[in-house]
């Protein structure tokens, strides 16, 4: 059976971190880890996580010393993943009930998957529906070009096989969020999937972290460094065709 690493970044979370630990440990397995990094939280999020990693020895807690950010942290935690199949986690999302059992069945039959994308439903903090695809409003899909000009690749939805990991980690200092960084670098070794069941509830409470509202020259400055960046990967890939 495939094993699963679920990432997961927080910081001063703890207004939401039960309900998304809650749906998580509900359905993980005794050989599957729940890895957190947190970026130097100043509330109460670490000590609540500890409350449940006393009872479930499945999570493993790491808190920076002083605050990197939501890039770097989602690398560290990454980084110190250590099952198969890596699945990326917010802080403040909920997970559907059988999300981790169709990932697990999904890359075992799919042999030929590196990434998995799915849909999720978008609702309020009061966990009402404000969208029931985030897909159809996104119009999410695959391709390389597609992503680059219009990023689809959300980080909560996504899940892939650790071996890609070599093709992406260090992130570049540069970027602009990392799912976009793991969806492009992965797109150049293909086997990426959008599949429209929903993974997760993802929760829109006014505090989300998003690189959305900059100006367009930082937009085309975070563009140029995504193409720098995949050139310099399809290089390295090449010399070892």
């Amino acid at each position: 059976m495939v094993n699963i690493s679920i990432v997961m970044a927080t910081y001063n979370g703890d207004k939401y971190i039960t309900r998304q630990l809650e749906s998580i440990l509900s359905q993980i397995d005794a050989n599957d880890e729940l890895v957190i990094v947190d970026d130097s939280s100043k509330d109460e999020t670490v000590r609540i996580i500890k409350t449940y990693q006393s009872r479930h020895p499945q999570i493993r807690l790491y808190v920076n010393n002083k605050n990197q950010g939501v890039i770097s942290t989602f690398e560290k935690a990454i980084s110190l993943a250590s099952a198969e199949i890596i699945i990326l986690s917010d802080q403040d999302d909920i997970f559907k009930p059988n999300r981790l059992n169709f990932c697990r069945d999904f890359f075992e039959k799919h042999i030929n998957v590196n990434l998995l994308v799915q849909d999720c439903v978008e609702v309020d903090k009061d966990l009402k529906i404000l969208n029931a695809s985030l897909f159809g409003y996104l119009k999410s899909g695959p391709g390389l070009l597609k992503n680059l000009y219009k990023n689809t690749f959300l980080g909560a939805t996504m899940s892939f096989r650790k071996k890609m990991a070599t093709h992406f980690l260090p992130f570049p200092k540069c970027i602009p969020m990392h799912d976009i960084w793991i969806g492009l670098s992965i797109s150049l070794f293909g086997g990426v999937v959008f599949d429209r069941e929903p993974a997760i509830s993802f929760v829109r409470h006014g505090n989300n972290f998003t690189p959305a509202n900059v100006d367009i020259m930082k937009r085309l400055k975070w563009r140029l460094c995504l193409i720098i960046n995949l050139i310099k990967l399809i290089i390295l890939k090449m010399k070892f065709i």
